[in-house]
């Protein structure tokens, strides 16, 4: 998704991606997760978190190293009020940085899958590059020129044979 704000949700110089996993604790697919996403996206409360793993009414979020969780008032009371206004449900919500991320962090999935997840894909704020583009392949480095049959007709001869 494109990202305007940094870790520390400062706007950026340039417009950035950003890629962020989810976890899911079970293989039942819950689209409350990803409603609270798009809400966090909407809050623009979701610069900061890198992995997100959901568990039985629990939301972990893994979060940028750059990220204070000291100063994250408003955004820990955000996240708050998007967890507790799940569905059917009210869920909680925890903040973890991945270096704190061991045998004793709360929930199987997150101890068992995080820290892989984090080492094997390239998770957070990038800058946006040709790279991304999802055509990148089929660009030419040539302006365009039209086609070259046409060259002695008008482009915008729509007068031709229509029925007024």
């Amino acid at each position: 998704m494109q990202q305007h704000l940094n870790e520390r949700q400062k706007p950026r110089k340039n417009v950035g991606i950003q890629r962020l996993g989810v976890i899911l604790g079970s293989s039942k697919i819950d689209d409350r997760v990803f409603k609270c996403i798009e809400e966090a996206i909407v809050q623009k409360v979701i610069a900061p978190v890198q992995l997100i793993c959901y568990a039985k009414g629990a939301l972990t979020l893994v979060l940028n190293p750059e990220h204070s969780l000291s100063s994250t008032s408003k955004f820990a009371s955000t996240w708050e009020t998007i967890a507790s206004n799940a569905i059917w449900d009210e869920w909680t919500v925890s903040f973890v940085h991945e270096r704190d991320i061991n045998h004793l962090t709360e929930g199987r999935m997150l101890r068992k899958y995080a820290s892989a997840i984090l080492l094997a894909q390239p998770l957070g704020i990038t800058n946006y590059c040709f790279d991304d583009f999802l055509h990148k392949d089929s660009w030419c480095e040539q302006p365009y020129q039209g086609d070259p049959g046409n060259g002695d007709k008008d482009p915008d001869d729509f007068d031709g044979d229509l029925p007024f």
